[in-house]
């Protein structure tokens, strides 16, 4: 595949840092592909659009709040995504600049970052359980291009699975 065909400007004023509220009142573009007519319209209007036969899919990912601020063994501030659980206390995670070092948060609980050479896969390894390091420092991860931290509109705004 070709990414080159993704890539493209984006007005910074198209972009929202929030969802619609309420959802419905989200933006749709719809193309009609014989007569290549392109109009822009509400969600709410999608029925308008649909024909017998016509498939929908269904985007009912969850997020969780995985990013997680903490500091290293030298006081640096780091970032960690929490990719996947690979055991009760151990994950896979993404970071800047990783290296392996002992991990804290603010409310003192640690971990440990370290790297799994057989996959070349980084993993933190938590010296408390995932669940409670998550609930006191877990943070929405939101997308760099909408340009603003994380709140807690977004545990809202956003259903996860883990809270």
């Amino acid at each position: 595949m070709d990414l080159s065909s993704f890539v493209f400007d984006l007005p910074k004023d198209l972009i929202s840092s929030r969802p619609s509220k309420p959802r419905g009142l989200s933006k749709l573009l719809v193309v009609d592909r014989k007569s290549k007519k392109i109009e822009l319209t509400k969600f709410e209007n999608i029925v308008d659009y649909l024909v017998s036969g016509d498939l929908l899919v269904f985007n009912d990912t969850k997020v969780d709040p995985v990013l997680l601020l903490a500091k290293d063994e030298k006081n640096n501030s780091r970032e960690i995504l929490l990719v996947r659980k690979i055991k009760k206390k151990t994950w896979t995670a993404l970071t800047r600049n990783p290296k392996e070092t002992k991990i804290s948060f603010s409310d003192g609980s640690t971990g440990y970052l370290t790297n799994n050479n057989k996959n070349k896969e980084w993993r933190i390894i938590f010296d408390s359980e995932y669940e409670q390091v998550i609930e006191k420092n877990g943070r929405m991860p939101i997308p760099p291009y909408i340009n603003r931290e994380p709140d807690d509109f977004d545990l809202v705004d956003y259903p996860n699975c883990l809270c």
